[in-house]
């Protein structure tokens, strides 16, 4: 019988990834196993996986193929918001797993550490591995604390040396374990203490509402959810400003 260990040793050992080498595995033999012992693989986030034979698995493979490839990590993140069906970009509200938010731990070498994480950072960390750019390689937003350099730190006055495409750390107050990462998109115009971050599991407001998605949303600096930092790093600059 297969471990948990075993499992998610040979899921994380390939990728599609460009920066990452090939193994010997393919997906489906990568999901095959992870369906089978999908009771104690944490990848699936609580929810059930799809039948292996469902032929949405194939679809987000697909959506994760068309990906761009040679450009920004931000670009990346707005392919999925822009491009990418609605079904796809945010966690499903019924027993399954949406498959597009498996694979984006499969293919970063990430899994979920029970409740102290949720989808944010494997999302940023596809991103960045999509270009080329060496992720935090974690799940926790946490990681992205340390990673790189910072741009900009709490305490100075926005954006500092934070540029469009930058990385966006949030942590929470009241428990520091947890927290939130996302792309900085700039200062939001029309609101003090605020900055735009384009992220997954986000929620957004107004007449379009979507919750635990990849949006383009306007964030609060301060509050139990504190802006910590903007980071920065080789790959994410120069002309990460479109």
């Amino acid at each position: 019988m297969l471990s948990r260990r075993t499992v998610l040793g040979a899921a994380l050992a390939w990728s599609a990834l460009p920066r990452l080498a090939h193994a010997e595995l393919s997906p489906d033999e990568v999901l095959r196993q992870a369906i089978a012992l999908e009771a104690s693989n944490p990848v699936f986030l609580g929810a059930t996986p799809l039948p292996e034979d469902d032929a949405r698995w194939a679809e987000a493979r697909a959506y994760l193929d068309a990906a761009p490839t040679g450009t920004f990590p931000h670009k990346v993140a707005r392919y999925f918001d822009q491009a990418v069906p609605e079904s796809f970009q945010e966690r499903w509200p019924d027993a399954y797993a949406n498959p597009l938010i498996v694979w984006f731990f499969l293919e970063t070498r990430t899994k979920p550490e029970g409740d102290l994480t949720a989808w944010c950072a494997a999302f940023v960390s596809w991103c960045l591995e999509r270009s080329g750019v060496a992720s935090a390689r974690s799940a926790a937003s946490a990681a992205y604390r340390s990673w790189g350099e910072a741009a900009w730190s709490n305490g100075e006055a926005l954006p500092g040396k934070a540029q469009p495409g930058d990385i966006a750390v949030f942590r929470q107050l009241s428990d520091p374990a947890h927290g939130h990462v996302g792309f900085f998109m700039g200062v939001d115009p029309q609101s003090d203490g605020r900055i735009m971050v384009l992220g997954g599991n986000q929620r957004t407001q107004g007449a379009v509402r979507k919750s635990h998605a990849v949006t383009h949303v306007s964030m609060r600096t301060t509050g139990n959810l504190e802006l910590h930092s903007i980071r920065t790093a080789p790959g994410l600059r120069p002309a990460a400003t479109s």
